[in-house]
């Protein structure tokens, strides 16, 4: 197993592999890609891995409840392809960023293709009233966290995740890929896997 997967995969009792989606402090990026984050440059990024080059993507950000336990989405198109990333809404890190990106009227994000090419791009972001809601009901909430990470083993079941996302966007994906944004806060504990 190289290093690179180690930190960018996790597994779950069945078989799908799950990437590690974080946020990204930007002084920890090279200095030449830090000078040309000119507008907010200490804005967190939203770090997502790819397993494919880059191409120009397509991002929704959406909050469902399933099963009366929300769960927040930042997904990417990219063609045929869907990037289905679930976070935390308790966490307080991610709403951290949130509130970040709704001061500076966007959010970045870093797309990490499996060629090795990084795009750093942005997106028009503002923290919606349900977005606050949501981290103020469910933060502290007992079992929460557990409570997310069931939802989320739900949707990794065969065709589960599939239908939800061709239902959130009327539209079949050539495949669907999933994604759990990591922070210390909520991290899965879940076993590191390889790919095959």
């Amino acid at each position: 197993m190289n290093n690179q997967n180690s930190q960018t995969v996790l597994t779950f009792d069945i078989e799908r592999f799950v990437s590690r989606v974080s946020l990204l402090n930007p002084q920890k990026l090279d200095k030449p890609t830090r000078r040309g984050l000119t507008v907010a440059p200490r804005l967190p990024i939203l770090d997502i891995h790819l397993d494919e080059p880059v191409r120009p993507p397509r991002f929704r950000i959406s909050l469902m409840a399933i099963d009366k336990c929300d769960l927040l989405f930042f997904d990417v198109e990219m063609g045929d392809n869907y990037y289905c990333n679930v976070a935390n809404p308790a966490d307080p890190a991610v709403y951290q960023a949130m509130q970040q990106w709704d001061t500076a009227g966007f959010m970045r994000v870093r797309l990490k293709g499996s060629d090795g090419f990084n795009q750093i791009g942005r997106d028009a972001f503002t923290l919606e009233p349900i977005l606050e809601k949501a981290f103020k009901d469910t933060q502290g909430a007992r079992n929460h966290l557990d409570d997310v990470q069931d939802r989320f083993r739900t949707l990794l079941q065969p065709g589960v995740m599939e239908s939800f996302v061709a239902m959130r966007t009327m539209r079949q994906y050539k495949s669907v890929r999933a994604g759990f944004l990591t922070t210390q806060y909520s991290h899965p504990g879940l076993p590191e896997a390889s790919r095959n």
